[in-house]
């Protein structure tokens, strides 16, 4: 029976995250594989975290934005 390990397991960043983050080569043609694969991770984590906060995928129109107001100071 092998020993547990500290960590788990890494992930496989989904197929969208990777496609997303493989075209980050256009901004940056020197980013190495590693360095996509981990932007890829951050995207799906990210995705994830948004899941956690809208469970229900409800979308919100952009009506509901908060009102921003300005005001312009003259001396």
């Amino acid at each position: 029976m092998p020993a547990p390990s500290a960590a788990p397991a890494p992930k496989k960043a989904s197929e969208a995250a990777t496609a997303l983050a493989a075209r980050m080569r256009a901004f940056d043609p020197k980013l190495t594989d590693e360095e996509l694969a981990t932007i890829a991770e951050g995207i799906d984590g990210n995705l994830q975290i948004g899941r956690g906060l809208n469970p229900k995928g409800k979308s919100i129109p952009n009506s509901v934005e908060p009102a921003t107001s300005f005001k312009v100071l003259t001396s």
